[in-house]
């Protein structure tokens, strides 16, 4: 019973988490669609532009930070569920190459590369354990056609 409750508790943090990665998606869209109408038609190194681009840079910054943090967790818990390592924290406001340090949300976020490292452990381990299902599962296909042949 205990295992139903978790799988739905799972369920539920993935389906929450889903709806506001895609809400956070649309605001930062909406964020860059604004900068963009406020600088359109003026040109891109000039004084103004960069002027007017800086009141619009704090919220995306945020909105990025949150879906970074979001997207952070679920590969951490990606790693763990698949008993994989993952690169360790850095110390204080330090940045690596796999972490980066964002001061809007006080915490560190996973960098492409580190995301790209949790996926590849994770799709080798994920190999690893399936393989050997795959060469029993063709195996018994050719039995079972060659039961199906021998019937006929």
């Amino acid at each position: 019973m205990q295992v139903v409750v978790d799988a739905v508790k799972r369920l539920n943090r993935w389906n929450e988490q889903r709806y506001k990665l895609i809400q956070l998606y649309h605001e930062r869209e909406e964020i860059l669609n604004g900068a963009r109408k406020e600088v359109e038609g003026i040109e891109k190194d000039s004084a103004e532009y960069l002027e007017r681009l800086k009141s619009w840079d704090p919220l995306f910054r945020v909105k990025h930070g949150e879906i970074g943090k979001i997207e952070t967790a679920q590969a951490i818990r990606r790693a763990h569920r698949w008993r994989v390592p993952y690169p360790p924290t850095p110390d204080q406001q330090d940045d690596s190459e796999y972490w980066v340090w964002s001061p809007e949300l006080s915490t560190h976020i996973l960098t492409l590369e580190g995301h790209k490292l949790i996926r590849h452990a994770v799709a080798t381990e994920m190999d690893i354990k399936f393989r050997p299902w795959l060469s029993w599962g063709a195996f018994a296909v050719s039995w079972l056609s060659l039961g199906v042949a021998l019937l006929r």
